[in-house]
């Protein structure tokens, strides 16, 4: 072809098939770059980023280790070049700078190759930059996907858009890859918020696209095991986990662990998820972490119970108040709790849904606290009314199952999800105990006998051994010693 049309026709024939064969055969495509005349690559910076990222992955390295901006040429201007290698220039900028957790600077290296994208669309009646957006069709949803990612990590609005965006003109120029790929990111992305009727039917698409790829499928099977949990099919949530484990978490290396964490269902599973947890922080030091990283962190946490750490930076956004508050609840501040949870629990309709309802909860638990049972039921019954129209039940598992029987009652209004088969809510049912019943854990915590303990707070040894058994039923554990692992955790000794 490059003989007959010519080499620019030939270069553009390798990135229509790249979403083919850049994996499964990628010496061959080598091959094919390296045989385009040495004029081609220096005006085309992306078939040199191209060749060392297919050389990275013959010589058997980790494709998600490859760092496009080492590969961009020295001479390459990401300026003034042609549009394929400028977008291709600041696609790689912002695909390395968000997995070193520079995510500002992943976000605004995104938006200019969105910025430049779109002004070239708009001079599209010049037949040159028509020929130009011609040739870069078949890399757009590559850029799309990378610009979504960073929009993600970033936290900025669009991600859904450039995930969408990806995954249609992935359709329309024959690459079903990475269109299953942007399907599958959409699936997390609507999952991770709670849209879980839009996520099912992207995962429906992303499974019935293309094949499985090694360096993406871990987010199709992340999705599929937190819709699964939400439908309450534990059983279906192990097996997409267990399939995820087939392939590179990559970047959702926290999602996946706030995912299994909510799947814990023993004691055990628990322990093998803080062990992972472990490892994890010590594959991805701090200054590689993102906000987004360091929430999923902190939600791992108070998920399993596990003492707070510095997961990395903080934002106030939304989520990042919603755990403050449940921070505060735990510690027994109901009004610093009441004051942090306010703004999510009030967000407009537009927010994302799962933090709109577990601040929606929270805020009912405070309230209940505080002994305003109305102002609690008015937020629970919006909190469940959110939680059935989107498709949720995991967000009920923070509340401890004495308040849900309340709520419950209170209502009329059934909860969907199973009791007694979940991880101890361990932040909230802290949130419930009185200073007494504090002071009491604190006492647990020793050696003393029940005797000695009544001593202390003057009390019959029979009264202590009667407001422990009170204090475990609300901490959801059967011993003293089950209660004084929770008041360690915590903090309380």
């Amino acid at each position: 072809m490059g003989q007959e049309q010519g080499w620019d026709v030939a270069a553009a024939l390798i990135g229509q098939h790249w979403d083919t064969y850049a994996t499964n055969a990628p010496r061959q495509v080598l091959d094919a770059i390296a045989a385009l005349p040495g004029a081609v690559l220096l005006n085309d910076a992306s078939l040199v980023i191209a060749a060392s990222y297919l050389q990275h992955v013959v010589l058997g390295e980790d494709p998600s280790s490859f760092d496009p901006v080492q590969a961009v040429p020295s001479g390459a201007d990401p300026v003034n070049g042609a549009l394929t290698q400028q977008l291709t220039i600041y696609t790689g900028i912002s695909a390395s700078a968000r997995t070193s957790g520079a995510v500002r600077k992943a976000l605004d290296a995104a938006e200019q190759g969105r910025r430049l994208l779109e002004e070239a669309k708009q001079g599209a009646e010049n037949p040159a930059r028509a020929a130009e957006l011609d040739r870069v069709q078949a890399n757009l949803p590559h850029f799309f996907l990378q610009w979504g990612r960073s929009r993600e990590a970033a936290e900025a609005a669009g991600a859904g858009y450039e995930y969408a965006q990806a995954y249609r003109v992935g359709m329309r120029t024959n690459q079903p890859q990475v269109a299953r790929v942007a399907a599958g990111h959409l699936a997390w992305h609507h999952a991770e918020r709670g849209r879980i009727k839009r996520a099912s039917e992207w995962l429906t698409r992303a499974l019935a696209t293309g094949e499985p790829d090694q360096r993406y499928e871990a987010v199709i099977h992340l999705a599929a095991a937190l819709v699964a949990l939400e439908r309450g099919d534990r059983l279906a949530a192990g097996v997409s986990l267990a399939r995820m484990r087939a392939y590179p978490t990559g970047e959702y290396w926290a999602p996946s662990l706030w995912v299994r964490a909510i799947h814990a269902s023993t004691a055990e599973d628990a322990i093998l998820v803080q062990n992972e947890f472990t490892a994890e922080l010590e594959r991805h030091p701090r200054s590689a972490r993102g906000p987004v990283d360091a929430r999923y962190l902190r939600t791992t946490r108070l998920t399993l119970g596990i003492a707070p750490g510095d997961d990395g930076p903080r934002v106030r956004t939304a989520p990042d108040l919603l755990l403050d508050a449940v921070d505060a609840f735990a510690r027994g501040d109901l009004e610093a709790a009441a004051n942090l949870v306010q703004g999510p629990a009030a967000a407009t309709e537009d927010a994302i849904p799962r933090v709109r309802a577990n601040a929606l909860l929270v805020s009912a638990a405070v309230q209940l606290g505080l002994g305003h049972e109305s102002a609690a039921v008015d937020s629970f019954e919006r909190a469940h009314t959110l939680l059935t129209e989107e498709g949720m039940t995991t967000p009920y598992r923070a509340l401890p199952q004495e308040m849900v029987a309340f709520f419950t009652e209170a209502t009329g209004r059934p909860v969907a999800v199973e009791r007694g088969v979940e991880p101890t809510p361990v932040p909230i049912a802290l949130g419930t105990l009185t200073p007494r019943e504090r002071e009491l854990l604190g006492f647990l915590t020793t050696k003393a006998k029940f005797a000695e303990i009544g001593a202390e707070l003057h009390l019959s040894p029979n009264s202590v051994r009667t407001a422990a058994q009170r204090l475990y039923r609300k901490l959801g554990v059967n011993s003293r010693k089950q209660a004084a692992e929770i008041a360690h955790r915590a903090g309380i000794s």
